[in-house]
C-alpha cells in the first residue's frame, strides 16, 4: 500500500510538472502588471482635429524651418485623442465610473465557449515612452484576470543616406519576438497570421511608400531622399485633386536631402523629441528683391498714360515708313499678365488639416518675365510657401515660326529655388492647371512649352472692356521688349494715323523738349535730349535717312522714364503740335478707349 501511494503521488507530481509547469512558465512569461499610462494628461478638452491642427501650427510656425517632432507628452495626448476619435468616445471621460469608459476596450467572451465563457479581455490604455533613443508603445491588458502588457519598441539609425527603423521589441509581457528565443517562433507565428515580408512589402508598394521591410532583422529601411515622399504620402490625401498633387510634389522637393537640411529620428533640446525636421533656408528668396519685383508687376495701370505711351510710340515707329508696330516692355508685359489673371488669383493651393484649423499653402503671387534676348527668356515665379517668400527661376528658349505669327517658348526642365537647383515638375503642373488665365497663350504639356499666337494676342491689344481696331499680324521678341506688328483696315483711321505721323515728324525736326520740366531721372532726361537731337539732325539732313534703329533708341529711352515723366513728355508733344486733334482721336480709338 505504501508503494501504491508513493506511485500515485509520483504520478500526480509528474502530471503537475507536465501540465502545471508549462502553465506556470507561461504565466510568468506573459504576466506584467506595469501600467504607466500618463492619465494626468487626459482631459475632455482634448480633440483630435485640434491636436492635429496644433501639430501643424507648431511645425510650421517658423516658415524657414519645419519641426514635425513630438515630445513624449505631446505624443501621448495625440494617442489619447485618436483613441477617443476612433475607438471609444467616452474613454477617460470626466466623472467616469464604469469599465466601459475606464478602458479603451472591454471584450466579453461568449458564454458558449467552454471554460473561459463569460470572462473579459480588457484593453486598459495605449501610451508611449521615449528613452535611450527608443520609442516604445505599450498597451496594458487584463486577460481573464491575468495582467499583461503588449509592447512595441522602435529604434532609428542612419548610414550612407539610408534610414533603418528597427523593431527592437515586440511581444506580450516578457515575451519578445524581436530577440532571444522569441525570434525562433516569430517566423512560424507570423506566417500563420499572414504577415510575411513579401505581403508587407506588397502593401507598402500599393500605398506608393518607398519602404522595404526585412524579416531578417525585423526592420524597415528607406532612402533619406525618399523621406519627403513617405511623409507626404502619409499626410496628404489620395484624392485626385490638383492641389494634392502639387503640394505633394513640392513637399517631396523641399525634403530632398541634397536640397534641404532634413533629418529624422530623436532629438534632445532639452527634452527628448521624435520626428522630422526640415531646414528651408536654402529655398528662401531675398525678400527685398521679391517685394520689388512684385510691386513692379502689380502696379495698377494708369489707363491714360498707357494709351498715350502706346499711341505715341506707335506713331514714332511709323516714322520710318515701315510696318506699323506696338512695343511692349517686359515690365508692361508683366503688368498686363498680372491684370489679365486678376493678380494670379487662381494660382493658389492650400491643404487644410485639423478640420481647417491649420493650413499648408502655396501661392504664386506673380510672374516677372525678363526677355534676355530674342531667343532667351527668364521666368521669375514669385511664390509664397506657407508665408516664406521664394523666387523660382526658370528659363526658356524662344522660337518663332517662319511667318512670326506664332511664338513657342520651350521651358527648361530645371529651375532654381533660392540657392537650390532642382527639377521643375510641380511648376509645370501649376502652369498646366492655370495657363488658360493668361488668355494670350496656351500650354503644351507634351513638350513643356508656351505657345503664343498673333490671333490670341489680339485680346491683349485693348484696354479692359475696350476693342481695338488694330489687328495683330506677327510678333517678335527683342532684348527687354516684345514688338507686335499690326495692321489697320479702316481707311479713315489710316488717314488719321498718317496725318498724326506727319505732324510728329515735323515736330521732331525742331526742338520742343523742356528738360527742366521733368522730375528726377536726370541722366535719362539727358539721354532723351541727345536721342531727340540726333533724330532732328537726321531729319533735317537730306543726305541722312531715319532708320528703325533711331526710332527704337527713342522708344527705348521713353520707356525708361517713369509714368510721371512720361506724362510730362506726352504733354510737351501735345502742346508743341500745331494741330493735335488727330493725336487725341487716336488716343480714343487705337486701344479701345
Amino acid at each position: 500500500m505504501k508503494k501504491l501511494f508513493k506511485f500515485i503521488f509520483s504520478l500526480i507530481f509528474i502530471i503537475i510538472l507536465l501540465i502545471g509547469l508549462p502553465i506556470g512558465i507561461l504565466y510568468f512569461m506573459v504576466a506584467d502588471g506595469t501600467d504607466d499610462a500618463p492619465t494626468s494628461l487626459y482631459a475632455d478638452s482634448v480633440v483630435l482635429d485640434q491636436e492635429v491642427a496644433d501639430l501643424f501650427n507648431r511645425a510650421l510656425a517658423d516658415n524657414q524651418s519645419y519641426d514635425f517632432t513630438f515630445s513624449e507628452d505631446e505624443l501621448n495626448v495625440l494617442i489619447f485623442a485618436i483613441i477617443r476619435d476612433a475607438l471609444n468616445k467616452d474613454y477617460y471621460k470626466a466623472g467616469c465610473d464604469t469599465d466601459a469608459c475606464k478602458n479603451v476596450q472591454v471584450i466579453e467572451i461568449d458564454d458558449d465557449i467552454p471554460v473561459v465563457g463569460g470572462r473579459k479581455v480588457t484593453l486598459k490604455h495605449i501610451y508611449a515612452e521615449m528613452k535611450d533613443d527608443e520609442l516604445s508603445l505599450y498597451a496594458p491588458l487584463n486577460v481573464m484576470g491575468i495582467k499583461t502588457r503588449l509592447k512595441l519598441g522602435l529604434s532609428v539609425s542612419e548610414k550612407d543616406g539610408v534610414y533603418t527603423v528597427k523593431i527592437s521589441k515586440m511581444g506580450l509581457g516578457k515575451i519578445n519576438l524581436a530577440s532571444g528565443l522569441g525570434k525562433s517562433i516569430r517566423g512560424p507565428l507570423f506566417s500563420a497570421m499572414g504577415f510575411t515580408a513579401a505581403e508587407i512589402n506588397d502593401k507598402l508598394a500599393e500605398k506608393n511608400l518607398p519602404i522595404t521591410f526585412s524579416d531578417d532583422d525585423f526592420s524597415f529601411t528607406f532612402a533619406k531622399s525618399d523621406l519627403g515622399a513617405i511623409i507626404s504620402g502619409l499626410l496628404i490625401p489620395d484624392e485626385d485633386k490638383p492641389e494634392n498633387k502639387i503640394i505633394r510634389e513640392l513637399f517631396s522637393l523641399l525634403t530632398a536631402p541634397e536640397e534641404g537640411g532634413l533629418s529624422f529620428g530623436f532629438y534632445e533640446d532639452p527634452e527628448i523629441r521624435f520626428g522630422m525636421r526640415i531646414d528651408l533656408e536654402p529655398f528662401a528668396g531675398d525678400e527685398e528683391v521679391f517685394d520689388a519685383k512684385l510691386a513692379a508687376i502689380s502696379a495698377p495701370f494708369d489707363i491714360d498714360s498707357f494709351i498715350k505711351n502706346k499711341t505715341q510710340t506707335f506713331l514714332l515707329a511709323n516714322l520710318t515708313g515701315g510696318e506699323m508696330k506696338v512695343v511692349f516692355t517686359d515690365n508692361e508685359f508683366n503688368r498686363l499678365l498680372y491684370d489679365k489673371t486678376n493678380g494670379y488669383a487662381d494660382f493658389q493651393y492650400a491643404m487644410d488639416f485639423g478640420g481647417g484649423s491649420a493650413t499648408f499653402a502655396l501661392a504664386v503671387k506673380g510672374i516677372a518675365i525678363e526677355i534676355l534676348s530674342p531667343t532667351q527668356i527668364k521666368f521669375n515665379f514669385l511664390v509664397e510657401i506657407n508665408g516664406m517668400k521664394s523666387i523660382m527661376v526658370m528659363t526658356g528658349r524662344i522660337e518663332s515660326n517662319a511667318t512670326e505669327d506664332e511664338i513657342t517658348i520651350y521651358l527648361d526642365e530645371t529651375l532654381t529655388i533660392g540657392t537650390v537647383q532642382t527639377a521643375s515638375t510641380f511648376l509645370f503642373d501649376i502652369i498646366g492647371d492655370n495657363v488658360g488665365g493668361f488668355e494670350l497663350m496656351e500650354y503644351r504639356p507634351q513638350d513643356k512649352a508656351f505657345v503664343m499666337t498673333a490671333e490670341a494676342f489680339d485680346a491683349f491689344m485693348g484696354i479692359p472692356g475696350g476693342e481695338t481696331p488694330l489687328g495683330v499680324e506677327r510678333m517678335r521678341f527683342t532684348t527687354g521688349e516684345l514688338e507686335v506688328f499690326v495692321t489697320v483696315d479702316d481707311s479713315a483711321l489710316q488717314s488719321t494715323i498718317a496725318n498724326a505721323t506727319d505732324m510728329l515728324n515735323d515736330l521732331l525736326e525742331g526742338e520742343f523738349l523742356d528738360p527742366d520740366a521733368f522730375t528726377g531721372q536726370e541722366e535719362t532726361v539727358v539721354e532723351l535730349s541727345e536721342v531727340l537731337e540726333n533724330i532732328s539732325q537726321v531729319l533735317t539732313d537730306p543726305e541722312e535717312e531715319l532708320t528703325e534703329e533711331h526710332i527704337d533708341a527713342l522708344i527705348d529711352i521713353i520707356n525708361q522714364l517713369d509714368e510721371d515723366n512720361q506724362q510730362i513728355l506726352y504733354g510737351q508733344i501735345e502742346d508743341a503740335l500745331t494741330d493735335n486733334a488727330d493725336l487725341f482721336d487716336l488716343y480714343n480709338s487705337l486701344f479701345g478707349k
